[in-house]
């Protein structure tokens, strides 16, 4: 009997701890402290997203055709790489907030590590919607936002 008791009392201290980690939670921007608790079974409902690629129209003297590279892939040295996906998305988010040196450092990493001269890039917004992606629909909505050559 004392056991149950036990175990009962330390039930209702782990739901009570357990709640107020829930209460402590709301604040937060995804409502949830990631593996413990969240409030939703999906948190965020997917909606219209923004993605910034690039557009290729010369590489190391190369012409190409200017089709837009989500992930960079096989354009750059390094094929396969993400880490350009991501300099894509930091160049975009600079160049969106206006933040100059954010964008010159991205500008120099990929000088030195993904493109050669002579080089034309453009970089393009593209705005999606996941789940229709996800089905097969076509990105429609393309931005040019900058672009670069040397």
């Amino acid at each position: 009997m004392r056991e149950a008791i036990k175990i009962r009392k330390y039930a209702w201290r782990f739901v009570f701890i357990y709640f107020a980690v829930g209460v402590m939670a709301l604040p937060l921007p995804r409502h949830e402290v990631f593996p413990f608790f969240s409030w939703f079974l999906f948190p965020l409902t997917p909606s219209e997203e923004v993605i910034y690629g690039f557009r290729v129209y010369e590489n190391d003297g190369k012409n190409s055709s200017g089709e837009i590279l989500n992930k960079g892939l096989f354009a750059f040295k390094g094929e396969n790489n993400i880490d350009i996906h991501y300099l894509c998305q930091r160049i975009g988010n600079s160049i969106k907030t206006e933040n100059r040196e954010e964008l010159q450092l991205c500008i120099q990493i990929l000088e030195a590590h993904y493109v050669k001269s002579p080089f034309h890039l453009e970089l393009v917004k593209q705005n999606y919607h996941p789940v229709r992606r996800w089905k097969g629909e076509e990105m429609n909505s393309f931005e040019s936002v900058w672009s670069f050559k040397k």
